[in-house]
């Protein structure tokens, strides 16, 4: 409180202004606030609620643009979104990635699509080779983790999805013309903040009992920049060339993925 009148009588704080967007002001742990937040509002079953007014103060904000959109990642929106599906989505991530990512553990394989980053120790005698076989062993690991992703709409827990469906509406009442943003809305959260964070921390969020060494480590991160690109739902080609060879796949899953998304949201989005 006092904080809070020292602001006011410095002209620095609109006396209209709501009690969220004024905590967030106040707060410097954008972090320690969304955890507490989002467990407070989890164990009184308003936390859908929490999340809708965060959201809609979000895209009111000057420096939330078509082009920026959810893309600021340090706001107390986008991190109450990232402790809720944390907390509720454990199990979803486990039914989605844990196959491959048991199996990228198992293989211990080699991959290395740089190939300014090949390096001898490995019975390697062809660069052109490694890289090669590595393209095609990543594309595999990431078929079967788009396979999963695609078909678990009925995995994913129901209150992420009416928040997806949240989010979904909302940029489409507020940006009507950008057709593609609300899909590319959603991919934010539950691709590029939710499974691509999991693929590259494993242990973190409860896929592997063992952090990954050097060689596991480096195949989670090849298959999470593929990953980032699709969740992007961009076309562009990479700024990392030795990715190009992937790219063929990053497009083709761009129309599989809009359908993930209208699937996921059609609970309150049939006409979408």
């Amino acid at each position: 409180q006092p904080w809070y009148q020292r602001r006011v009588r410095a002209g620095k704080v609109n006396t209209g202004i709501t009690p969220l967007a004024l905590l967030e002001e106040a707060m410097t742990d954008q972090m320690e606030m969304a955890y507490i937040l989002v467990r407070i509002f989890l164990g009184k079953g308003k936390i859908e609620g929490l999340l809708n007014m965060l959201f809609a103060l979000e895209v009111k904000k000057p420096t939330n643009t078509a082009d920026n959109l959810f893309r600021q990642g340090d706001t107390l929106a986008m991190k109450c979104m990232d402790q809720y599906m944390r907390i509720t989505g454990t199990l979803y991530l486990q039914n989605v990635l844990g196959k491959t990512i048991k199996e990228i553990y198992s293989d211990k394989m080699y991959c290395e699509m740089d190939k300014s980053r090949v390096t001898r120790g490995y019975r390697i005698l062809n660069k052109d080779a490694v890289v090669r076989n590595s393209t095609n062993r990543i594309r595999s690991y990431l078929k079967g983790i788009m396979n999963s992703i695609l078909q678990s709409k009925s995995a994913c827990p129901f209150g992420i999805r009416r928040t997806c469906a949240m989010i979904f509406n909302l940029v489409q009442t507020t940006h009507p013309d950008q057709t593609d943003l609300k899909y590319i809305a959603v991919c934010n959260f539950v691709i590029l903040r939710f499974f691509v964070p999991a693929i590259m921390n494993p242990k973190l969020f409860y896929l592997h009992n063992d952090h990954p060494n050097m060689r596991i480590s480096r195949t989670l991160m090849l298959c999470a920049k593929a990953m980032q690109q699709i969740g992007t739902m961009s076309t562009q080609p990479s700024k990392e060339s030795f990715m190009i060879p992937l790219l063929p796949f990053v497009e083709q899953q761009g129309v599989y993925v809009k359908q993930f998304i209208k699937n996921l949201v059609t609970l309150y989005n049939c006409n979408s």
